[in-house]
């Protein structure tokens, strides 16, 4: 364990220099049974490429308010020795929180782009809710054998079989068969 402290202390000094002065923040939640964690990326360009390194995954032991997120941001920027003043953007998903965060941080908020296409599609798709809502209810009982048909499969192969047999029997010489042409 000393020496897995060793090497977080040696990458966290490096990231602390290869960030410099200027970054953005990208960080997202997703909970685990009854706890949130959060993921909190630096984004920075070092000579010339881009470069997104994890600062820190951890509980949000204080909430998913606001405020609670701007604390965990100034606890995790002091261990790289940075500072709110120095984020020059967030990325995350659009939701009234992180909307609320950016403001605050007097930094424009990047909204992830597949939250935004999926908040579009909603938008469009709500002239068509009822037929939605028709296909749903016709999904949810074709779940059951008795209400689609495959519950007549049987019934309808066997009438098939039925009728291949005939055809055997009306044809059982097939070389008697002659076509002129």
């Amino acid at each position: 364990m000393r020496y897995m402290r060793h090497v977080a202390a040696k990458v966290g000094a490096r990231i602390a220099v290869d960030m410099n002065g200027q970054f953005g923040l990208m960080f997202d939640g997703w909970t685990s049974g009854t706890t949130l964690f959060v993921a909190i990326y630096g984004v920075f360009t070092k000579d010339g490429i881009l470069s997104q390194v994890l600062l820190s995954i951890s509980p949000a032991e204080y909430g998913q308010s606001a405020e609670a997120y701007l604390e965990m941001f100034d606890a995790v920027l002091e261990l790289y020795n940075k500072d709110s003043a120095m984020i020059m953007f967030i990325v995350a998903d659009n939701c009234a929180t992180n909307q609320a965060i950016a403001p605050r941080l007097g930094v424009p908020l990047i909204g992830c782009a597949s939250h935004r296409f999926n908040l579009a599609v909603c938008r469009y798709l709500e002239d068509y809710k009822s037929l939605i809502d028709q296909v749903q209810t016709l999904c949810i009982q074709l779940r059951y054998p008795q209400h689609h048909s495959g519950a007549r499969l049987p019934h309808a192969l066997q009438a098939a079989e039925i009728q291949r047999h005939s055809v055997v029997v009306d044809l059982p010489d097939v070389g008697s068969l002659r076509v002129d042409l």
